[in-house]
């Protein structure tokens, strides 16, 4: 139902008061949100290759790839999420293991399971230290034993007696900081690290007696010569400003061999006996020959986009895989490592995902690095892509917010400015842009954008685009916050900011009685330390805004006089926060996830069940979709769908269409979905048939409400994923269809026809 709250009934001073009083933290029970799919991600771990199968972690994924054959990989799976962003993963024997670490305290090891290699199956997920805060920095195996390496715990040793159920015991030696890359070689386990003086820290350990690890040396480096190093056996190659090979066949002792200035590089990966190369800080690949380690020496460069590169994995004499962020796994063959050569390089879906929108029946994913995505509203995959034309550096290429208004979507470009792509053909296109660099912050209302940034001066920009192939301001003004988000409502703007300058932060208010000259009108800052995001109920003007420190609903139906009408206050200050609302409830996104509220009383606004977690992982950004489900997108885990239960309680429903499949469904064993199927007055049959991917579900019918496993109308219960209900005359009304996980299942099609 929507909201019966009317103004009229409750005067502003008792709203006042009302909004005065703390709301209560209910107990924690099951969240009403149920993860249907999470992409994409930072990739902070490096993939691992079996010989055939490519195994990459994406924020709290592992995707399975078939390598195979270099130039012609299949993608085949994503598995079940792990519990936090991946910092490391190791496969050993028919397992994989994947460190994680959320930025809430909570860490853990992941373990999927590679009986089938194309699918892996989380088989346990776990802390592997009883510790207040946990943060991993990656793990690896040598000599049939796991590694991990945590911030405050230091090295733990992982037993794997028991492969889906490894113990881990301390070992008492320290770590250092934010690794970039853990090597085991032989008895030698090599760590490469970012200090907080932003020197680089190489770390060489001794694992010949694998239970009795001891730390052999540690260096503090150049951060800037030394950007990265790679372990080469008896030597490491530092990578940044210069490439320098030094000598650790005594690890005592770092004997830097010889070096030479290159241009600036982020990492770099050894080729051959002799041979280096450096890339990721802008285009291409350069080239180099070590064969005389004193005198490093350039062989050439390739033309090649790998700008944003994170990390590589050697495919053994084929060459190298290089994810960037540009969601390119850019394949390079090496077996020439003189001269290598560019090979296959598919999408991945969306390492750094930004904002989320609708466009005829697809999700427009803003991708922070290069532009945008039109994705498969319910794989998740890509299936076309935006490119914009800038200069190749991460900077220049940011992207933060967008507006998708009829068949135009309008980009704001921190590195650039405002640019506008046509989402109307299958490949999207741009179609106009203004330079305004530091643009962060957009919204479209009829022929005028409205545009604001938060760097070099907090600005506020009104853009006329009658003419979208050339947008032109037509007025601006300074501001005395920084915005964060902005939203036009019945004549005015309103932006959520915080502080700057020593002003105060929260919600202002701008006339747009001159739609082209806005004039302030009022502030409303009570309490909000910091106002990031914001959502408006139209009908009954009122705003939802998420301060750093809390929900607050506030009365508009006086723009000039904003007024707080409740509020729920958290303990603790959260940096990234985001809010949507619909109807009767809102949703605010904070570091422990998505809290869903009971809104009916918007003087009270009441938690309904726990949090659903993004992985420990800040909400970034929050939208409701057309279909009822919420898209979150996590800092850095990547981007969720929810099905969400809008009555506030039991499993949340999703309908199903004539004819129309639903695809990609992934979940674990015992997980269950549920779907409804409206049917009319003399519907002749009903068929509901799930089939594809990989794993074992059972299907189940039931008119009138939610099957049971001791009540329904039907049932199929085959062995894996191909079940069929078949019913004649079926009844008018409502049908409930249970999806039931017998074991984890991934890739999941089902089909309803009546």
């Amino acid at each position: 139902m929507h909201p019966t709250f009317s103004k009229a009934l409750l005067p502003l001073a008792l709203l006042t008061v009302l909004a005065t009083v703390p709301v209560a933290a209910t107990a924690a029970q099951d969240s009403p949100l149920v993860l249907e799919q999470v992409r994409g991600g930072e990739i902070e771990a490096e993939a691992v290759f079996d010989g055939r199968y490519l195994y990459l972690p994406s924020g709290r994924t592992v995707s399975a790839w078939d390598y195979a054959d270099p130039d012609a990989p299949r993608q085949l799976a994503t598995a079940a999420p792990a519990g936090g962003t991946l910092a490391g993963l190791a496969q050993v024997g028919d397992y994989l293991y994947g460190a994680w670490r959320s930025y809430t305290g909570q860490a853990g090891v992941a373990v999927w399971s590679l009986q089938d290699p194309e699918a892996p199956a989380l088989v346990a997920d776990d802390p592997y230290a009883d510790a207040e805060f946990l943060f991993a920095n990656g793990l690896v195996e040598a000599n049939g034993l796991l590694y991990l390496f945590d911030d405050g715990e230091g090295v733990l040793i992982g037993d794997l007696a028991d492969p889906e159920a490894p113990r881990f015991t301390a070992t008492g030696l320290p770590t250092s900081n934010q690794y970039r890359s853990i090597v085991a070689q032989g008895d030698r386990i090599t760590t490469v690290g970012r200090g907080f003086d932003f020197r680089t820290e190489l770390r060489i350990y001794d694992v010949s007696a694998p239970t009795a690890p001891f730390e052999v040396a540690s260096y503090a480096l150049n951060g800037t010569d030394n950007f990265t190093m790679i372990p080469d056996g008896d030597r490491v190659i530092g990578v940044g400003n210069r490439l320098t090979v030094y000598d650790v066949a005594d690890p005592t002792q770092l004997l830097p061999l010889g070096d030479t200035a290159i241009p600036p590089a982020t990492n770099g990966a050894r080729a051959g006996a002799n041979h280096v190369y450096t890339f990721g800080y802008r285009e291409g690949m350069d080239i180099w020959s070590i064969a005389d380690p004193a005198a490093p020496a350039s062989v050439g460069h390739l033309d090649l986009r790998m700008l944003g590169a994170m990390g590589h994995v050697g495919l053994g004499r084929h060459g190298l895989l290089i994810p960037t962020s540009l969601d390119r796994l850019q394949f390079v063959d090496t077996s020439q490592p003189e001269a290598p050569r560019p090979g296959t390089a598919p999408w991945l879906p969306g390492v750094r995902p930004a904002d989320v929108a609708e466009h005829d029946g697809r999700l427009v994913v803003l991708q922070a690095d290069y532009g945008l995505t039109l994705n498969d509203p319910d794989t998740l995959a890509p299936i076309a892509r935006f490119e914009a034309e800038l200069p190749e550096s991460l900077e220049a290429r940011a992207f933060e917010q967008m507006h998708v208004d009829g068949d135009t979507a309008w980009l704001a470009s921190w590195g650039y400015g405002l640019i506008a792509v046509d989402l109307a053909g299958e490949t999207p296109r741009e179609i106009g842009r203004l330079e305004f660099p530091f643009a962060s912050v957009v919204t479209i209302e009829g022929t005028l954008a409205y545009v604001a940034k938060n760097t070099n001066g907090p600005l506020f920009a009104v853009v006329d685009i009658a003419d979208a192939a050339n947008p032109q301001v037509v007025w601006q003004a300074a501001l005395g916050g920084r915005p964060y988000r902005l939203a036009v409502h019945d004549g005015h703007a309103y932006l959520a900011g915080t502080p700057a300058g020593g002003e105060a932060s929260g919600l202002q208010v701008w006339s747009l009685a001159e739609p082209a000259a806005p004039a302030p009108l009022a502030f409303l800052g009570e309490d909000c330390a910091n106002a990031v995001d914001l959502s408006i109920d139209h009908d009954v003007d009122l705003l939802y805004l998420a301060c750093s420190n809390g929900l607050q609903v506030i009365d508009i139906a006086d723009p000039a006089a904003p007024g707080l009408v409740g509020r729920h206050d958290l303990a603790r200050f959260n940096n990234d926060v985001a809010v949507v609302q619909h109807l009767d409830h809102a949703w605010y996104g904070h570091d422990d996830g998505v809290q869903q509220f009971d809104v009916s009383d918007p003087t009270a606004p009441r938690p309904v069940g726990a949090p659903a977690s993004l992985g420990g992982d800040p909400v970034r950004r929050l939208t409701r979709l057309d279909d009822g489900r919420l898209a979150a997108i996590g800092a850095r885990s990547g981007l969720h769908l929810f099905a969400v239960d809008d009555d506030g309680g039991g499993t949340p429903t999703r309908p199903l269409a004539n004819r129309v499949p639903v695809d990609g469904l992934d979940g674990a064993a015992g997980s269950e979905r549920l779907f409804t199927i409206d049917v009319a007055q003399d519907t002749p049959s009903l068929s509901v048939l799930t089939y594809g991917g990989r794993g074992d579900v059972r299907l189940q019918l039931r008119h009138g409400a939610p099957p049971t496993d001791d009540s329904h109308d039907a049932a199929s219960d085959r062995p894996g994923n191909n079940e069929t209900i078949r019913i004649t005359e079926p009844r008018t009304g409502t049908w409930y269809v249970r999806v039931q996980g017998k074991v984890d299942y991934t890739g999941l099609s089902i089909l309803a026809r009546w």
